[in-house]
């Protein structure tokens, strides 16, 4: 959907500057429906996100769509790669997923950038009337959504990392072969490929020169190594490339005094998270370590359906991870609503619409995803999952979030590590009783200043990212303006100054 950034929108559209041959792009995509470039008819620019733009083509009226991510989508190369294999495993399992007909990893073609060529998907973006649905026609989606996870959940693979063709890895990259099955099916050359685990595509693992460092990014055999390897990762940025920095949140900053913050802080939480590590893998369910594919982003603007609301394509599987059916399982964003206590209990509801799709979603996984829905249940789950993506996610400026996890680890440690014998390791890490008194106090004010914030983007219309649609942009910066007045209105001309400059 095409729309615009109102956070540094001048700096987001330098990156995604992209010089490519428009003429051999409309080549490209006419031979992959066995066509010459004299057969297009239009071309014209369909939509834009965070890491791609597409293009719309119509050859002798047949419609396909071109995508090419932006200079500023990383990681080069393995991005395009995963995401084609991935696709085309997932279509041969019956997922609703568009044929890829022709793709590029690399940049050195005549297009001069990758690209992926596709069939048009049918039917409307499900992001345009999300809000408009019956409960009827909303419970239809879920119980969808919830058939195409269980499919997703059962498709049998051998490692942790990511899903490749074989062929688009460099001789010596370390893989684990996809065993031959459905997967093994048709490529975009419409014959058969060699699918296999490779290194995680996950943004995390590549993020400011983290590309550079010599650390293993999968294929992982043992699930400990999807626990560790991330905060691994980490610690070996921090104690190379990290600096004292500002927190990224810029509401955050006050609660620092406007003073840089120290990555030692950061790297004693990761050396902790990696001594409890090992306990937090469970040790008596086996279906918790079973590497698990999931869609990266399951939201209804990566939705397409019929007007009936049948589901008629998934798009968007770019950055797509194979981890532990622990570390996957969750509740997609759109659908859950975790701070309600009626939620919670799984209560059927009547309004309003968030818990209305976290009780649907939960009733539609327990009758087509079991496996899921158990791992869902478990008390130990959502915090050992929020353990591992705060030690393994790339550090800016953050050093509460990790170690307010840490300590209610420490305070739940039983929960965390029970198993069926009952035994329970001695947890290894310990903090003091002002340690956490002062971390607990900030996380609290984050927390406020985070649901604030988040009013406020509602009201200004925009999302985390600071992206609204071309048809909001004005309101947004107009509104935008109104709550920095009513922000600095009674401030003196000091502490408006201090809050302006950060």
């Amino acid at each position: 959907m095409p729309g615009r950034d109102r956070y540094n929108e001048s700096l987001r559209l330098k990156e995604r500057i992209l010089h490519f041959n428009v003429a051999e792009l409309k080549k490209a995509a006419a031979a992959a429906v066995n066509k010459d470039a004299a057969n297009v008819q239009s071309f014209r620019k369909l939509a834009e996100g965070g890491f791609n733009r597409a293009f719309e083509l119509t050859i002798d009226g047949l419609q396909v769509i071109a995508r090419l991510p932006h200079p500023s989508t990383y990681p080069k190369h393995f991005s395009v790669a995963s995401e084609v294999a991935t696709m085309n495993l997932v279509r041969s399992y019956g997922v609703p997923v568009l044929k890829v007909l022709d793709y590029s990893d690399t940049s050195n073609n005549a297009v001069g950038a990758e690209y992926m060529i596709m069939e048009k998907v049918h039917g409307r973006d499900l992001g345009d009337v999300w809000y408009e649905l019956s409960e009827k026609e909303r419970m239809k989606v879920v119980v969808q959504v919830a058939k195409v996870e269980s499919v997703l959940f059962s498709i049998s693979l051998p490692a942790c990392g990511s899903v490749y063709y074989k062929r688009d890895l460099e001789i010596g990259t370390e893989t684990v072969d996809i065993a031959v099955g459905k997967g093994a099916g048709e490529d975009a050359g419409g014959s058969a490929g060699q699918l296999c685990i490779g290194p995680d595509v996950a943004q995390k693992w590549w993020y400011d020169k983290r590309s550079r460092l010599l650390v293993p990014r999968g294929p992982f055999l043992q699930a400990d190594q999807a626990f560790t390897a991330g905060a691994a990762k980490e610690l070996v940025w921090l104690k190379t490339h990290a600096r004292p920095c500002l927190p990224y949140i810029i509401p955050h900053r006050e609660l620092h005094g406007y003073q840089k913050v120290s990555p030692a802080d950061h790297v004693a939480s990761i050396e902790k998270y990696l001594q409890i590590a090992p306990h937090l893998v469970p040790g008596d369910e086996d279906y918790l370590l079973r590497p698990t594919l999931r869609h990266p982003d399951f939201q209804p603007r990566n939705i397409f359906v019929t007007d009936d609301f049948t589901i008629t394509g998934i798009i968007d599987w770019q950055h797509c991870s194979v981890l532990p059916l622990i570390l996957q399982a969750g509740v997609p964003e759109y659908f859950q609503n975790f701070g309600d206590d009626e939620s919670l209990r799984l209560k059927k509801p009547s309004l309003p619409k968030s818990r209305q799709l976290h009780y649907y979603y939960f009733v539609a996984t327990y009758k087509y995803n079991k496996p899921h829905f158990d791992a869902l249940c478990l008390d130990s789950t959502m915090p050992k999952q929020k353990l591992q993506q705060y030690a393994s996610s790339p550090w800016e400026g953050d050093n509460i979030s990790l170690k307010a996890e840490l300590i209610r680890a420490v305070k739940n440690w039983p929960v965390l590590t029970a198993s069926k014998s009952g035994n329970v390791p001695v947890c290894p890490i310990y903090f003091s009783d002002e340690e956490v008194e002062q971390c607990l106090r900030i996380e609290a004010e984050q927390n406020h200043i985070d649901v604030q914030m988040e009013k406020i983007r509602d009201r200004i219309g925009v999302g985390t990212d600071g992206w609204t649609s071309n048809e909001r942009y004005e309101d947004a910066c107009e509104e935008n303006e109104h709550v920095k007045a009513e922000a600095l209105d009674g401030e003196d001309d000091a502490t408006r100054n201090e809050i302006l400059e950060n």
